[in-house]
């Protein structure tokens, strides 16, 4: 039986977002908040915000332009 490769989960949360993109927290809650997220890399769940793996691991956060 062969070895199954790990799956790697398609959202990642803020926490996870920062680690990579080197964003702090705070920041990353602020332009949330405000609505600067494009929803191709990030979308509110009720209270929780996800992001897409691919997305920021290809792209970056993408956020709108005002």
């Amino acid at each position: 039986m062969e070895p199954q490769e790990a799956v790697l989960p398609y959202w990642l949360d803020m926490k996870q977002v920062c680690e990579i993109t080197q964003l702090s927290l705070s920041t990353l809650k602020r332009r949330c908040a405000a609505g600067e997220i494009a929803p191709n890399c990030g979308r509110r769940f009720g209270r929780v915000w996800r992001f897409k793996r691919e997305v920021i691991l290809n792209e970056g956060l993408i956020f709108l332009e005002r």
